[in-house]
C-alpha cells in the first residue's frame, strides 16, 4: 500500500486529487496539507507537491515527491537538491498515469513526462556529441 499525501495551497486541487485517488487499489491518501513542511513524514512515502511556490524544504526528506507542474524549469534547483526519488507530471495529468507516477516514485524512481523532463536529462539528440573526442 502506496501512502500518499496531497500538498497544494489549492483546497479544489487537493480535493479534486484525493477524489482521482480515493478508490485506487495499492494506494491509500494519507491526508493533505498547505505546505510542505506540514506533511507527516512518518505516514508518507510519496508526496503529490502541486504548486511549484511550495518546494522550499524538499530536499533531504525521507519520501519521494511527486510534482505536478507545467513550468519544469522553475524545479531545476529543487530536482538537484537531495530528493530520494522524484517524478515531474502535468496539471492536466489523468488519473492512471498519476497512479503509475505514484508507484513509480514509490518504488525509488524518477519520473516524467517527456515533453517536461527533456530539457533536464541533458542528452545529446541523436548523432549529436557521440564518438567525437
Amino acid at each position: 500500500m502506496v501512502r500518499v499525501t496531497i500538498v497544494s495551497p489549492n483546497h479544489a486541487l487537493r480535493v479534486g486529487l484525493r477524489e482521482m485517488l480515493e478508490n485506487r487499489p495499492g494506494m491509500r491518501v494519507m491526508g493533505e496539507v498547505v505546505r510542505l513542511e506540514d506533511v507527516n513524514e512518518d505516514e508518507t512515502e510519496v508526496c503529490i507537491l502541486a504548486s511549484v511556490s511550495s518546494t522550499r524544504g524538499a530536499e533531504n526528506k525521507d519520501f519521494g515527491i511527486l510534482f505536478l507542474t507545467d513550468n519544469v524549469e522553475s524545479l531545476r534547483l529543487t530536482l538537484t537538491s537531495g530528493i530520494r526519488a522524484w517524478g515531474v507530471l502535468s496539471l492536466e495529468v489523468g488519473g492512471d498515469e498519476l497512479a503509475a507516477g505514484i508507484v513509480a516514485v514509490a518504488e525509488g524512481l524518477w519520473v516524467g513526462a517527456p515533453g517536461l523532463v527533456e530539457e533536464l536529462m541533458c542528452l545529446p539528440k541523436s548523432g549529436e556529441g557521440v564518438g567525437e573526442e
